[in-house]
């Protein structure tokens, strides 16, 4: 039998870099579950006051009482051209985590859209760490046994959940990357194809394409002498198709735009590529032209979600061409505390959104986050 959801037994507590993305969750789980006013009303953030120490070290305090409770603690990640940022936000959780640890907490549940550092999941060559398993030390570290669980999506590889002595729940976004083109897109499943931008996506493409029921391409890349990745050829018909590219990560954008140049020379639509990146990180390459410049000279139209907390100073804030829309994982993560807290299955919850795919129901405008006002586009 579920356990009664009680607000008076739990606190959600967010990082500083997570609290636009723990509102929408709070947001959405007042309104999906169908609480009654007095438990909706209870449901509200925690207190942490956050500074910083002379030189730059994270200084954290409790102002909401946890002691033998249950605490769902959010972070997201800040990502830049410059390292400080997410260095900040890793050391603020690892210090926020040591602190509920030293308040009597009953247990901790760890919320992370976008794990950092996890694209360094194996040693590539000699004299190399393993990042992705470093970062999850360091959790366990921090929050003791206090950590009961850590929820994040679309780990860049599935094997990384055995990275952490903790339970982690790795959560999917095709579901609503799906609902998106059958809602939002209106595509014909005849007219375009998915289309993974390496080898090692292939599962996410054709489970993606069969769910949708049209056909799947993959792009088969070599590594050259200087380290470079290049697309070299297309495995798989897009003729005359609309590309619909998925992935996990979005970096530099330079994979997207050479994917884009090989596929438009097998045949594939030239006028526009939709690109969907669960994380989308969209940085600066190593000649210093951003990934925004990239996809709005190639017309490019990315779809991404609210896994990386917004920029302060983006090529898109004057012009919107290349930014599709933006969805948000906030209903699986309110998912993931409604279940964590009744022990209700969280699988059988993310079911529920893939059965909507196969059947084209659903409401894919409880997902869109509204982009700001266009202004001049340059």
């Amino acid at each position: 039998m579920p356990k009664p959801f009680d607000p008076d037994n739990f606190v959600i507590l967010s990082c500083k870099a997570a609290m636009p993305f723990t509102q929408r969750v709070i947001d959405y789980l007042k309104k999906c579950n169908s609480h009654s006013a007095k438990i909706n009303e209870k449901i509200t953030m925690g207190q942490i006051k956050t500074s910083i120490f002379p030189g730059g070290e994270p200084k954290a305090k409790l102002e909401t009482n946890v002691r033998r409770k249950t605490v769902h603690l959010f972070q997201c990640f800040r990502h830049s051209d410059e390292a400080p940022l997410l260095c900040y936000d890793v050391v603020e959780l690892l210090v926020v985590l040591d602190m509920l640890k030293r308040s009597k907490v009953d247990e901790i549940f760890l919320y992370m859209p976008f794990l950092p550092f996890q694209r360094q999941e194996k040693k590539k060559d000699g004299r190399e760490p393993i990042s992705a398993k470093l970062i999850f030390d360091l959790i366990a570290t921090a929050g003791g046994k206090k950590v009961e669980d850590i929820v994040t999506t679309d780990l860049h590889e599935q094997a990384e959940e055995g990275f952490s002595d903790d339970p982690v729940d790795n959560l999917i976004s095709w579901p609503i990357f799906a609902s998106y083109i059958q809602q939002k897109l209106k595509l014909d499943p005849r007219t375009f194809v998915v289309v993974s931008p390496d080898a090692g996506g292939t599962a996410r493409a054709k489970s993606f394409a069969k769910r949708l029921g049209t056909s799947y391409a993959i792009i088969n890349k070599i590594r050259d002498e200087d380290g470079s990745v290049i697309a070299e050829d297309v495995v798989g018909n897009v003729e005359d198709k609309i590309p619909v590219m998925i992935d996990d990560i979005i970096g530099t954008g330079s994979s997207t735009t050479e994917c884009q140049d090989l596929l438009i020379k097998h045949g594939a639509n030239k006028e526009i590529l939709y690109a969907f990146a669960t994380h989308g990180l969209f940085c600066k390459d190593k000649k210093k032209v951003p990934a925004e410049k990239k996809f709005y000279e190639h017309n490019i139209q990315i779809i991404t979600t609210d896994s990386i907390p917004e920029k302060h100073q983006r090529y898109y804030d004057t012009c919107y061409k290349w930014l599709k829309d933006v969805l948000t994982l906030s209903p699986y993560f309110s998912d993931a505390i409604y279940c964590n807290e009744t022990g209700m299955s969280l699988s059988n919850k993310i079911d529920g959104y893939e059965k909507q795919v196969k059947q084209n129901y659903g409401n894919i405008q409880d997902f869109l986050i509204p982009l700001k006002p266009l202004e001049i586009c340059i």
